[in-house]
């Protein structure tokens, strides 16, 4: 998905034939003075890279079509701050994945992977909020059960 207010630099792999037409869409979507690298052949003897605004690379490129493997870098949002999820937020994530079927752990980390927070804050809210609950179920003593 692509977000002009994206607080992460983001990277496009372009076809050689569509980069003007990647040019253009991206100026009008990030700004013209958006900074952005478009490099060639990444990892190959002949890479090449370009650096300066999405403007200057639209009038760069405008005239000539490079060849091979396009990747364009686009500068992340200038002071774009980074919301983190407040704990309630983090609880209403976990309580989705958990009651969708997701274990504990599995839980913890797709929520860790999706936010600014440490895998290891996320686990103690999880166990806090969700660890007697899904010990009760999970951890039933099968003995018991047999004598009811």
């Amino acid at each position: 998905m692509v977000s002009a207010n994206e607080a992460t630099t983001q990277i496009f792999y372009v076809p050689p034939h569509k980069l003007r037409q990647f040019l253009e869409e991206a100026s009008s979507l990030f700004g013209v003075t958006r900074q952005c690298v478009i490099a060639r052949e990444i990892t190959k003897v002949h890479e090449e890279f370009w650096r300066g605004t999405l403007g200057e690379a639209e009038e760069v490129f405008s005239t000539r079509t490079p060849r091979g493997e396009i990747t364009v870098l686009v500068e992340r949002k200038e002071n774009s701050p980074v919301e983190t999820p407040s704990e309630s937020q983090l609880e209403d994530e976990l309580r989705d994945l958990i009651s969708n079927g997701h274990s504990l752990s599995t839980a913890v980390k797709l929520v860790a992977d999706g936010t600014s927070v440490r895998k290891k804050t996320i686990y103690s809210i999880a166990l806090r909020k969700f660890g007697k609950q899904l010990g009760s179920e999970n951890h039933e003593d099968p003995c018991k059960r047999q004598l009811e």
